[in-house]
């Protein structure tokens, strides 16, 4: 499976999970659940990318760029459902927000490592960036910056599954938490076929056989701020409409 089908797999859950949080009671829960691929499998790509890029430079700008274009329309279309302002102080940042501080951590790490080659001290701009993805609250805070750059640090395909695996067990902790409190009215179905959703993201991805595909870069770059202006364009024009 190349890194082509598997965004497009990304994406399609991406795009599901936020038609339902754009419309909680015209789609199914069922939506949200399918959306929980989408993030562990871009964390994958992102580390992956980081991994073969020729130039990790390159590569942060755009995800910078993209972060700063997304922004506005990210903070219009869940203003409702994740209680974002509109416009405020960064919270809840969109997710090449998190991509970007994954990337800073990977080259700070790469570049330490390539330097001085210990660990020790090459971890520690890492911890820095995973500090301030929860700091500055972007999409998945700071468990989406360590994922991503733990995806990177780990070595050894078969063992990077394991942690991915891990990771997103670390996602659903406070779920598991409420499980094993034996607060089951606070656990719904969803919430278990979501678990299962995002640890089924481990498969999908012991399938990438380490080829491009279809070569479509821009497109999902270009696809996430689009897909925030044409749900958060059909909510004002429902709105306009009833009214």
């Amino acid at each position: 499976m190349s890194s082509f089908v598997i965004k497009l797999i990304a994406v399609t859950a991406m795009l599901l999970d936020h038609t339902r949080l754009v419309f909680p009671d015209t789609f199914p829960i069922g939506f949200r659940v399918i959306g929980r691929l989408a993030f562990p499998l871009f964390a994958y790509l992102i580390a992956e990318g980081f991994r073969k890029t020729r130039s990790r430079g390159r590569f942060l700008a755009r995800l910078l760029l993209f972060a700063v274009i997304s922004e506005p329309f990210f903070r219009l279309a869940f203003a409702d459902a994740l209680n974002v302002k509109t416009f405020g102080i960064i919270s809840f940042s969109n997710i090449f927000f998190t991509m970007f501080l994954g990337g800073v951590a990977i080259t700070a790490y790469r570049y330490v490592l390539d330097k001085r080659n210990v660990v020790f001290l090459a971890l520690l701009p890492a911890a820095v960036c995973v500090f301030l993805g929860g700091y500055l609250g972007v999409d998945y805070n700071w468990i989406g910056v360590l994922f991503i750059f733990a995806l990177y640090a780990v070595k050894k395909t078969h063992t990077r599954l394991i942690v991915m695996a891990g990771m997103c067990l670390l996602i659903w902790l406070p779920v598991y938490m409420l499980i094993l409190s034996g607060f089951g009215d606070a656990v719904t179905h969803a919430h278990y076929a979501m678990i299962a959703s995002t640890l089924l993201t481990v498969p999908i991805a012991a399938c990438y056989n380490g080829k491009r595909g279809y070569r479509a870069k821009w497109f999902f770059y270009i696809f996430y701020p689009a897909h925030l202006a044409a749900l958060w364009g059909v909510a004002v024009f429902l709105i306009s409409s009833s009214g």
